[in-house]
């Protein structure tokens, strides 16, 4: 008779596990809503990236004939934005990326000043041809 009232109780501290674990979950996975502790507000320095000259500086720090070789194509042009304390955005710096066909490279990244004057970094990243 022990075991059985034993058995019950174990029975309902697992369901009332489960049930603790399906209604409020610890974690929220990557779409969970993210309230910022400022409000956002937009500035005029979004959206103007002069994109023949971000791709002008990337491709000349690259070398024109890498990207040729590598037979790499301009694939996106974006800005990492911030906030300053005021919580107006601000553009920290430009994205210019690159696919390539090459059996060696399969991506540039460049990361270039808000000016569009030096080149902050370039990411390589390998080509990802699977059973080649």
């Amino acid at each position: 008779m022990k075991t059985l009232y034993l058995y019950i109780i174990v029975v309902l501290m697992v369901s009332v596990a489960i049930v603790i674990v399906i209604e409020f979950p610890i974690y929220r996975g990557p779409n969970a809503l993210i309230v910022p502790s400022k409000p956002y507000q937009s500035d005029a320095t979004e959206n103007t990236i002069d994109e023949k000259k971000a791709r002008s500086l990337a491709e000349s720090y690259v070398d024109e004939l890498k990207i040729i070789s590598y037979g790499c194509q301009f694939q996106s042009l974006s800005g990492i934005y911030g906030t300053d304390s005021n919580g107006v955005s601000k553009l920290n710096a430009v994205q210019v990326g690159y696919t390539c066909t090459s059996r060696y490279v399969g991506a540039f990244v460049i990361i270039e000043d808000p000016q569009l004057t030096k080149v902050l970094n370039v990411t390589t990243f390998p080509s990802s041809r699977f059973g080649s």
